[in-house]
């Protein structure tokens, strides 16, 4: 009697797979290789600046939203209001999430079954520039 099968998405697949990592060597004119790491180090810069910029436009939420409060004006907050022509609201939202568990345990699908369903098509390529990490 053999192994059964393993199918994706199970943790026996999940510890059966394994990754592994190819480096491709390239040589560069020397006036290309410079002008790539400028434009390189030009990206981690704009990277951080964005990063530094996103993180103030949230402090500046919390203090919006703390100003409502503190003027006892929550309610036109949440319901949306302009002060000199800036339009600000508070956006409640909800996400829904397919719980394929209880998907399979209801309509007595197998995890294959489920995958044969599954709609794959391709992402719109980019290029993806990661910085070199920093010694600690």
């Amino acid at each position: 009697m053999g192994q059964p099968p393993i199918h994706p998405g199970t943790r026996e697949h999940l510890m059966a797979a394994a990754t592994s990592t190819q480096e491709v060597a390239v040589q560069l004119p020397s006036e290309i290789r410079g002008r790539m790491l400028k434009a390189f180090q030009e990206h981690q810069q704009l990277a951080e600046s964005i990063a530094a910029a996103k993180l103030r436009q949230e402090a500046l939420k919390v203090e919006v939203e703390e100003l409502f409060a503190a003027a006892d004006e929550g309610n036109a907050l949440f319901h949306g209001c302009k002060l000199d022509g800036w339009a600000v609201k508070m956006v409640c939202g909800e996400t829904t999430k397919l719980d394929e568990d209880d998907l399979m345990k209801t309509h007595g699908l197998s995890a294959v079954e489920l995958d044969a369903c599954r709609v794959t098509s391709a992402n719109t390529p980019y290029v993806k520039i990661t910085a070199p990490r920093k010694a600690k």
